[in-house]
């Protein structure tokens, strides 16, 4: 995986442990990525969830831009996220793909290994 992703994706959840239910973040799956509750299997609030755990923690809060929804920052978003909507439906989709990429990512890693 890039450096640069592990440095960035260090310090977030990627998902939910599947037997637990707890939320596990990037250190903890790349320990044991089958550990995982399968992305397609999150409930609407374990996606929530997520994806506001993500948006919190994110190091450097990268402004969103949307079309035509304007610039969203890091205090809109978890509005958004909360409220429901099309831009809060966008953003968790949007995070619950991305932890899904780096578990996949770190399940090839450990294949490869």
């Amino acid at each position: 995986m890039y450096p640069r992703v592990v440095e960035y994706e260090s310090s977030l959840p990627v998902g939910f442990h599947r037997t637990s239910g707890d939320m596990i973040d990037f250190e903890e799956a790349r320990a044991d990525p089958s550990a995982l509750l399968p992305s397609g299997s999150l409930s609407a609030n374990q996606r929530l969830e997520l994806a506001r755990c993500r948006l919190e923690r994110a190091k450097g809060w990268p402004e969103r831009e949307f079309y035509p929804g304007g610039t969203v920052d890091r205090s809109r978003a978890l509005d958004e996220i909360e409220r429901g909507g099309d831009i809060g439906d966008f953003l968790i989709d949007t995070e619950v793909r991305v932890a899904a990429w780096v578990v996949s990512e770190l399940t090839s890693e450990a294949q490869d290994a």
